[in-house]
Order: C-alpha cells, then structure tokens, then sequence
C-alpha cells in the first residue's frame, strides 16, 4: 500500500492529524496508528479527508473476493442518527464502520480485533 516510514516521520505525522483534526489521541490508540502508519497500511487524502486503511488480516467472501482495506471518512448526521439505534456501543461502531465503508454487518462481523482496534482510533479524528 504505502512506503514504510520510520518512526519519527510517522509520529509527525500523526500530530499533524491531530491538530489538523483538534483531537487528542490517547497513548495506546496513538501508538497503534503510528504502528500502522510506519508499517504503510494507512494513507490520508488530506483533501478528501479520507483515511485508507489496509487490513492485517483480509476478509475473504464467499464469492471468492477479498477486502483488503477500509475507507473511513466524518460520517454524517444520517449515519450518526443510524448508529446511534444500536443496542451497545459495539454495535453503533460497526453500523457506522458499515454505513461508511458500504461492506454489510455481516462483512465487518469478519474484522479481526487489531484491524477493529485501528478502524476504531482512526474514527477518534473524526470525533
């Protein structure tokens, strides 16, 4: 996906998004996108405002295709509203993951923990 960037690059980076977004980013959810920004699995279209995030883990369907990324923008008052008729907070992250990125629940259902746990810090400079 993206080049491999050291940490000091990747640490930059991240700040710059967080001051670009006005968001502080706790220490655990910052040090797992700086861990994905160095290892090139997240790309910012800082004109679109779109994170592209590349998935340590596929999800393979059964029609024989593959997801290998997820692209997550600012959800809008719609999707929020949508989200917000889940039963817990889990399953509000995922109707918005779904509402976003177009995949069904039953598709990101699929998402391995450390790809959620990353979709979900991403989501935090959207907050």
């Amino acid at each position: 996906m993206a080049d491999k960037i050291c940490r000091e690059a990747a640490e930059k980076e991240v700040e710059g998004w967080s001051e670009l977004f006005r968001v502080t980013l706790d220490l655990g959810t910052r040090e797992s996108i700086v861990r994905a920004l160095m290892d090139g699995r997240i790309i910012f279209d800082k004109k679109a405002e779109i994170f592209t995030i590349q998935l340590r883990k596929p999800i393979r369907l059964e029609n024989g295709e593959t997801i290998t990324f997820l692209k997550l923008e600012e959800p809008d008052a719609r999707q929020l509203r949508d989200a917000d008729k889940a039963k817990d907070d889990f399953e509000s992250v995922l109707r918005l993951l779904s509402s976003i990125t177009g995949h069904p629940l039953g598709v990101l259902d699929r998402l391995k923990q450390k790809d959620l746990t990353l979709t979900g810090g991403v989501f935090t400079f959207f907050a």
